[in-house]
């Protein structure tokens, strides 16, 4: 198993966690696959991540769209991929269309091949068992306008992860409310952070605060 969680930001090169990925990234031409969290009608964010990915020897690139342009012939082409790459985004939007398109078992198969599966933010969210997490704190929180009820994610590692963490006395707060709602250790990762999961073996980059049953760790 081979995952990459990232925990948001405008990434550069010099990056702790780009450098880690460098070193542990294949030596030969690769391909990756970029699917958005929403339709990308623009192709804003796929050129941006073009641009930053074409540094660590990526050297083809596909879109893969969930909603309009979806096209399911695709999907042999994806699993002959060495990467697979899961934007950030609305992450109850995601899993909708996740769901809707089946794609968590094909996405389960292509790790199982020894794929590597790559998410930003929402991406690294429907790497954990759920995505519960996406609606704290409440006062900044993905909103669940696509009326998903069935939250169960990927469940890859047996941890939550939240995004884009900035510690403060208010959402401190609402984190150790919530770690006493959930059997799993929540890790807080701070823009720039990001964790790597290689079988058994997890890497962490960074700073976190990590929550569990009404607790708070900070990890160096």
């Amino acid at each position: 198993m081979k995952l990459f969680l990232y925990g948001g930001g405008r990434p550069t090169k010099k990056d702790k966690f780009n450098q880690v990925l460098l070193e542990l990234l294949p030596k030969k031409d690769l391909k990756i696959v970029f699917i958005p969290s929403s339709g990308d009608k623009t192709g804003r964010y796929f050129k941006e991540f073009k641009e930053r990915f074409v540094f660590f020897g990526f050297k083809k690139f596909y879109f893969f769209s969930l909603e309009e342009k979806y096209d399911k012939n695709l999907i042999k082409d994806i699993m002959a991929c060495d990467a697979i790459y899961l934007s950030g985004g609305n992450t109850y939007h995601f899993l909708w269309w996740l769901k809707k398109r089946k794609f968590l078992n094909i996405l389960w198969d292509f790790v199982k091949k020894g794929g590597i599966l790559m998410g930003s933010s929402a991406g690294s969210i429907l790497m954990t068992p759920r995505i519960n997490i996406s609606g704290a704190p409440y006062y900044d929180c993905d909103e669940n306008k696509i009326g998903l009820r069935d939250f169960k994610a990927l469940n890859l590692v047996k941890f939550e992860f939240f995004p884009h963490y900035l510690s403060s006395p208010r959402l401190d707060a609402e984190l150790i409310k919530y770690s006493k709602t959930t059997p799993y250790p929540v890790f807080a990762a701070k823009e720039g952070s990001g964790m790597i999961v290689f079988d058994k073996e997890i890497k962490i980059i960074g700073d976190y605060n990590i929550f569990y049953k009404g607790n708070s760790f900070k990890l160096t």
